[in-house]
């Protein structure tokens, strides 16, 4: 029994000390659950981009509309992490959890208020002609929630934490998450939307949210 308390009590301690991570990589792996697409309803991903997966009469699109939901939500837990572990009012903090809350919100709202493409998946997507169509208004709300927490994160970074790997981490990302962004949206209005930039930028995306709590679980004793 005493080894069983001792086991129980050093993974609570390791879960406190990497709590940030691990609820941030749930996060970023369960916003790309859509390679699942390939399986479930491989029309969808063949002929139009990553969010005709959840659009209305799909096949199978309520679990990818659960899978946005469920990373809202572990989001927000993310979000009570950082206050909780960061306990004061700093600037930087602010920044990320406004940024990560309009990300979560837009990105359940955007489940929730999913594409109407019918079974007519040309009309699916992101374009010029359906800019400001809800769906895609509330997907660049998270997309701006996203760029207000890595700012956050950066501010933190050099105010608080100041490791230098994390710093080749976070800017690394940051420039190719904007990057790509902006190549896709640049199809959007040129071409035809490019899956290839989408995939990379929804990856990345994912792997912003990651790279936000482990820059904000910094161990400033390591440093």
């Amino acid at each position: 029994m005493a080894k069983l308390a001792v086991q129980s009590t050093y993974g609570r301690a390791w879960f406190l000390r990497y709590r940030l991570v691990i609820i941030g990589t749930m996060a970023g792996l369960l916003y790309n659950i859509w390679p699942l697409g390939y399986v479930l309803n491989r029309p969808a991903l063949e002929q139009g981009v990553v969010s005709d997966l959840e659009a209305a009469h799909q096949p199978f699109n309520w679990f990818f509309q659960a899978g946005d939901i469920i990373t809202s939500l572990v989001v927000l837990w993310l979000i009570l992490a950082i206050v909780r572990q960061q306990n004061n009012d700093a600037g930087w903090r602010s920044w990320s959890v406004f940024g990560l809350g309009l990300f979560s919100l837009g990105t359940a709202y955007g489940a929730l208020d999913a594409l109407h493409c019918g079974v007519n998946l040309a009309i699916c997507g992101v374009s010029s002609k359906q800019i400001f169509d809800s769906h895609d208004v509330i997907s660049f709300v998270a997309v701006l929630g996203l760029a207000l927490a890595l700012y956050g994160a950066g501010l933190f970074h050099r105010q608080q934490c100041g490791h230098k790997r994390y710093t080749t981490l976070l800017l690394a990302t940051s420039a190719a998450w904007s990057v790509t962004g902006l190549l896709f949206l640049v199809t959007c209005f040129t071409t035809k939307p490019s899956f290839m930039l989408q995939q990379i930028f929804i990856a990345l995306s994912g792997l912003s949210v990651v790279v936000v709590a482990i820059v904000y679980g910094c161990d400033k004793s390591t440093t």
